[in-house]
């Protein structure tokens, strides 16, 4: 099958007046390993998820940062597990940039 987040949300912390530090846990594989890992972006509640980050092949990088955010604006981003079999449900978390003070 394919991963499996059991749950589990990515953990967004700010890391500048703009950008934020997206992080998560390797979630279970589901009997075959993870190759890599996709991140979506969305902003404001339009609807509209860009991917910004394409970690396939990358099974070791477990954080990316999002940068040129706007203060005013929530994001909401998921971070999606991928092995051979499949990618995983998303794994999803938000974030209102003014909310997070540095």
């Amino acid at each position: 099958g394919g991963p499996d987040w059991q749950g589990a949300t990515p953990i967004i912390s700010k890391v500048g007046a703009a950008d934020v530090s997206v992080s998560w846990e390797k979630p279970a594989n589901g009997g075959s390993p993870i190759i890599g890992y996709y991140v979506d972006m969305e902003a404001a509640g339009d609807g509209v998820w860009e991917r910004i980050y394409d970690g396939v092949n990358k099974a070791g990088v477990l954080s990316i940062t999002a940068t040129g955010l706007h203060a005013s604006l929530t994001y909401r981003f998921r971070v999606f597990a991928v092995n051979r079999v499949r990618a995983s449900d998303a794994a999803e978390a938000s974030i209102r940039i003014s909310d997070r003070m540095a």
